[in-house]
């Protein structure tokens, strides 16, 4: 008895089945990713705020300094403290901009003193006035006291992001 080896010469690497699975696999998201452009869905994503701020608190006299390092992409700057109603904004905010806020247990309570940079004050009431140079003594403006968080928060369009804080030492 002889063996016949048989020549293959009709071998094939994928199905039909499988290679039309992945022709229409291919196909969908394809079709998906031009759809996605095309409807512009990305579109409505929000920008994240973001800015480098530093927080220098000299307990010698009784001064919180809040710099803005590097205004990142930021509209506006607010300064807010958990322990005052009102609140600072500078709205056009540059590099080296800063403010320094007295503790309210200072003499006088709650000095500020505007270093660099155009801030603006705004009142419990929300009433709002431009800070001058140097020190002012008003209640405009956020004192802080020991125990208090002093945060800043970035805006850009109309939403705003929390970029930092700091704990007040008792």
């Amino acid at each position: 008895m002889t063996v016949r080896q048989q020549d293959r010469t009709d071998e094939t690497a994928v199905s039909p089945v499988i290679g039309v699975i992945l022709m229409v696999a291919i196909t969908v998201i394809l079709a998906a990713v031009i759809g996605t452009f095309v409807l512009g869905l990305g579109d409505d994503v929000q920008e994240t705020a973001q800015a480098g701020v530093n927080f220098d608190h000299l307990e010698s006299d009784e001064n919180l300094t809040i710099q803005v390092v590097d205004p990142g992409n930021v509209d506006r700057l607010v300064v807010r403290s958990t322990e005052h109603d009102g609140h600072i904004y500078n709205e056009d905010p540059g590099a080296g901009d800063s403010i320094s806020l007295g503790t309210f247990s200072g003499t006088p309570p709650g000095m500020i003193t505007v270093n660099s940079g155009d801030w603006t004050g705004v009142r419990a009431d929300g009433t709002e006035g431009p800070l001058p140079d140097g020190s002012t003594n008003t209640d405009t403006i956020p004192y802080y006291i020991e125990g208090d968080t002093v945060s800043t928060v970035g805006v850009v369009g109309d939403d705003e992001n929390l970029l930092d804080t700091y704990d007040v030492p008792e």
